[in-house]
């Protein structure tokens, strides 16, 4: 009874009664009976014949003690159909943990949590967030820069051969008037506004992708024209251009001090490089050789890293995210911070990460296991920044099987001791540090998708006519983590069904399968009640006092006590886990798994509430977000035009705000107005007393819609016939939402001028 097998006449559970007939046709005996489903789980099915079930070959059948499916949507319909005797390895809902955006969502509900084990991340299939990545990567270069600056280590510095990286006085300035800018937060809300700022700071002044140069011509030739003399943004940079002179940070931008700041924070967290805030101080080590600028563009719907680019060019990673399309929509992709200062494996220095198989039992309680042994990837390739014809080099960067030419998987025995090699007590730091946070990684997870997971599944299982209580459900998860250089876990992302590894090499292979039997183990022998696992009080009880006192564990989450959470924040629930789990607890057969959480049942009006009030915070965020289509944002972004560039080759204005107020001015009401010079003419006939509301039309174009403000003796007639005013993409982009309104604000006539203007249209 310990390695699983059981007796073929003892069901788990008791046979259906109605189940006899169908056994009888489909020649199955007494015992227990499964279901497998898709190639990659050969190691389940051998396991289970080797315990003595049978397995019901029809895919539709609902005879069945356990069904296993590579596909979610294989048995996720079940859900409220059958009793909770019956298992499956799905959970309805469990796409919250498996996407790659929805993960993003659910963890940032607190931000400052997320900040501690997940690398920020964007959604670019959101103008905003289009935008917000745009500044980051500016800000990340930035900060970048001026950590070379000041004397902190950097692979970057080290090519100098001299411990420093030596920047001109010109990048160090724009650097500065960058977190300058982000402190100030003004209305212009752009970090570089001028095409000089962007060659100092980003090496060349144009970075729009080449798909948008015809659509943004005009803009183009503007800023390059107006680029190569300072202008009123820029006029700072013309005080010193030599990069051999010395530059004193603080001495150009008076409100950064870069010296004080230093007295402050004699740790070298150099904080003052964080204006926005503590949040992105901990993800500084992130910046290494790339100095910042490497990112990777992540394919939504991609498995096995055939969607994942990285990039540390903005203008390629621009223009790979843009075609991203799926499900007809472009921009179909996320953008993640990618760890130039990654862990690397000597003595070829080739990156590494891992994958933890992750077992959760039960979502309510939540009951979570882990495989005590994760297996690591390595590179095929040196890690390096160097892009070639094609990008960057895919077997240096993903450490993916099926990117690399050979074998790249090693257990965990193997790769500490050649980590030790190069690395002496890295054994002990891992197992101290790198693992307990990682535990605590999982659990920050898994909790957070906790309400809607849940809220899910009960609203589908109750929808049903007749709800059943079950199937009893479980799900395996693969976890990827990233490691950087001083050993600290990074989430990357949690894959719903990861591979089996059921036709890998040895030890590979054994591997997987003791993997396979000790979770089986896990989920057939507690649904039967032969597994009992420790109830909650006996996990609070204190350990027993080891002969040989080791020092405390590291957790994830206990150093961030003054950073500021929101009202989501887990940080006390994921402090709370009790001493004998924070390292994982072995139970009596189920090695190699260990039970890493064990909580108490919650209500599900507490599920539901919160899992509301999460779904209120999301909707807000994407009422709040910007209407601006992507190619405005990236021409506002990347093309900045200073205020005095708003004049023609002929010397006359071109600037669009002021040819609006021209045309809706008093002495043009009813009368036909040029609006932007050398384009088709548009005509404008205004009412008296009216009021303009702008819309965006199908074409690009913004359209005024004027409606006549009814008076007293109008109050019992219909007529509210629109006019109408075209502006021309080229004036839109200088014209702001907040001028529009006030422009027909001001527009005074008589019904006379006003009827006389329809009727000549």
């Amino acid at each position: 009874m310990g390695n699983g097998a059981v007796s073929p006449h003892q069901a788990l559970p008791p046979c259906w009664a109605n189940h006899a007939e169908h056994r009888r046709k489909l020649g199955l005996g007494d015992g227990r009976i499964f279901i497998v489903l898709g190639s990659n789980c050969r190691n389940v099915r051998e396991i289970l014949l080797s315990w003595g079930w049978q397995e019901n070959t029809d895919e539709k059948s609902r005879v069945f003690d356990l069904k296993w499916a590579m596909k979610p949507s294989k048995v996720d319909g079940l859900l409220g159909l059958l009793p909770s005797s019956q298992i499956v390895n799905h959970f309805r809902g469990s796409g919250n943990l498996d996407s790659k955006t929805a993960l993003k969502g659910h963890l940032e509900a607190c931000p400052a949590c997320s900040a501690a084990i997940f690398p920020r991340q964007y959604d670019l299939r959101s103008s905003s967030a289009l935008a917000d990545f745009v500044d980051d990567y500016i800000l990340t270069v930035a900060e970048s820069i001026l950590s070379a600056k000041a004397g902190s280590k950097s692979p970057s510095a080290e090519s100098d051969g001299q411990g420093t990286t030596q920047q001109s006085s010109s990048t160090v300035q724009v650097a500065l008037q960058v977190l300058e800018r982000t402190s100030a937060m003004d209305d212009d809300g752009r970090l570089l506004r001028c095409r000089r700022e962007w060659k100092a700071l980003m090496g060349k002044g144009n970075h729009l992708p080449h798909f948008l140069d015809a659509r943004v011509r005009l803009f183009i030739e503007r800023f390059e024209a107006h680029g190569k003399g300072p202008c009123s943004h820029c006029a700072y940079l013309a005080v010193s251009t030599d990069p051999a002179e010395p530059a004193e940070l603080s001495s150009f931008v008076p409100s950064v001090s870069f010296e004080k700041s230093s007295q402050e924070h004699a740790d070298g967290s150099n904080a003052w490089l964080c204006p926005s805030g503590e949040l992105r101080k901990k993800q500084l080590i992130f910046n290494g050789e790339a100095s910042g600028r490497a990112w990777v563009v992540k394919s939504p719907h991609a498995a096995r890293g055939e969607g994942l680019q990285v990039h540390c060019d903005l203008q390629q990673l621009l223009s790979d995210a843009a075609f991203q399309k799926a499900r007809g929509q472009q921009w179909n992709c996320a953008v993640q911070k990618y760890i130039e200062n990654a862990l690397t494996l000597p003595p070829d220095g080739c990156k590494t990460d891992l994958r933890l198989w992750v077992l959760v039992y039960s979502w309510n309680p939540c009951v979570i296991f882990v495989h005590a042994g994760p297996y690591f990837r390595v590179a095929g390739k040196p890690l390096t920044f160097n892009s070639g014809r094609k990008g960057m080099d895919r077997c240096a960067h993903l450490t993916n099987r099926p990117q690399q030419e050979s074998e790249n998987r090693l257990l965990l025995e193997d790769w500490l001791l050649r980590l030790e090699s190069g690395r002496p007590g890295a054994t002990r730091e891992f197992w101290q540090k790198t693992w307990p946070c990682m535990l605590d990684g999982v659990r920050l997870a898994v909790i957070s998708t906790q309400a809607a997971v849940f809220t899910d599944s009960e609203e589908f299982r109750r929808s049903k006519a007749s709800p059943q209580s079950g199937p009893h459900c479980f799900e395996l998860f693969g976890f990827d983590f990233a490691l950087d250089s001083d050993l600290n876990p990074w989430l990357l992302e949690a894959n719903v069904t990861p591979d089996m590894l059921p036709d890998d090499p040895e030890p590979i292979s054994t591997w997987s399968r003791n993997a396979t039997e000790g979770l089986l183990r896990i989920v057939t022998r507690s649904q039967s009640g032969e597994l009992k696992l420790p109830s909650a009080a006996e996990l609070k009880a204190p350990p027993a006092e080891d002969a040989e006192m080791t020092p405390p564990p590291a957790r994830l989450l206990m150093e961030s006590e003054d950073d500021k959470h929101s009202e989501f924040c887990l940080r006390r629930r994921i402090n709370q886990v009790p001493q004998r789990l924070v390292s994982g607890l072995e139970i009596e057969d189920c090695s190699p798994w260990r039970l890493v959480l064990a909580e108490e049942p919650e209500t599900e009006r507490a599920l539901a509430m919160r899992h509301s009030a999460l779904q209120s915070r999301v909707w807000g965020q994407r009422l709040a977000c910007s209407t601006q289509s992507h190619d405005s944002v990236l021409r506002h972004r990347l093309l900045p035009i200073p205020p005095e560039a708003t004049h023609d080759n002929t010397g006359k204005t071109s600037d669009p705000p002021g040819l609006l107020h021209k045309a809706l001015s008093k002495s043009n009401i009813g009368r036909s107005a040029t609006l932007v010079p050398g384009t088709a003419k548009k005509t404008l006939a205004l009412r008296s007393q009216s009021t303009p509301c702008f819309k965006k039309s199908d074409k690009g174009s913004v359209r005024a819609v004027i409606f006549r403000k009814p008076s007293v003796s109008r109050l019992n007639r219909s007529d509210s016939s629109p006019m109408s005013l075209s502006v021309s993409p080229r004036a839109r982009g200088q014209a702001s939402a907040a001028q529009l309104p006030q422009i027909g604000a001001g527009a005074q006539g008589n019904d006379e001028d006003a009827s006389d203007a329809e009727k000549k249209k």
